[in-house]
């Protein structure tokens, strides 16, 4: 009984330390995500101007990606530091409303993950390099927002 009892509490220990180590990367994302969101989200949002094809070309082309038309309007974009890398965050003005987008070519996640926090939402996808987060505030389909905006980037390179 001794040994059954030692056995079955290393089992247990093995096991919720696989599941925290397997939840912890989705956990980090989605707060480093939100937390990126709500410390930039009045410079970024604030903007509402369309920028010009120039502008949006100095934030998207060192990474070799592109912006297709026809996804809205972008009223910002900058290259920020994100988990230590340098990324991509644009705000989209899609019909719906203004989404942030941020391009995490450095992070890979198996599957679509959302993400609510203090009134905002957003989710997570997988993209062919790393993936992409949308986050937006009264969105009512935001998964539809974010399959256009993610169907709108052609990685490139």
């Amino acid at each position: 009984r001794r040994l059954f009892a030692i056995a079955a509490s290393l089992v247990a220990g093995i096991a919720i330390g696989i599941v925290l180590l397997v939840s912890a990367p989705r956990e980090s994302v989605a707060r480093e995500v939100m937390g990126h969101f709500t410390r930039e989200k009045a410079e970024s949002m604030a903007m509402t101007e369309p920028l010009a094809p120039a502008a949006l070309a100095g934030v998207l082309d060192p990474d070799g990606t592109r912006l297709k038309p026809g996804v809205g309007d972008v009223t910002f974009a900058a290259r920020c530091t994100f988990d230590g890398h340098v990324v991509p965050h644009l705000v989209v003005r899609t019909p719906q409303g203004p989404v942030t987008v941020l391009m995490l070519r450095h992070r890979k996640i198996a599957r679509p993950m959302h993400l609510a926090e203090q009134g905002y939402e957003g989710v997570v996808l997988p993209a062919p390099k790393g993936s992409i987060a949308v986050v937006g505030e009264g969105i009512a389909d935001l998964d539809a927002v974010a399959q256009k905006v993610y169907d709108a980037v052609d990685w490139g390179r």
